[in-house]
């Protein structure tokens, strides 16, 4: 997933609002036996937008977070 500088979230390059990215979530670590969630994140994005990912994922049962920044 990644969420730019405006704070909007992509998966597969395809624009999702929170409540879509958390049923995206909830699904994927549903099927996902290591329960990790790699988030990509534009270097200017705001901070929040990056700890609501977060929250969504540890709440659905990510056992893993990685955070990466990148320049789009």
């Amino acid at each position: 997933m990644f969420i730019d500088n405006a704070g909007n979230f992509f998966v597969d390059e395809q624009r999702l609002e929170a409540k879509d990215l958390e049923v995206h979530l909830r699904t994927r670590l549903n099927l996902s036996v290591r329960k990790n969630v790699l988030i990509k994140a534009d270097r200017e994005a705001v901070f929040d937008s990056v700890v609501q990912v977060m929250d969504m994922a540890k709440k659905n049962g990510a056992k893993h977070l990685m955070v990466a920044t990148e320049q789009r």
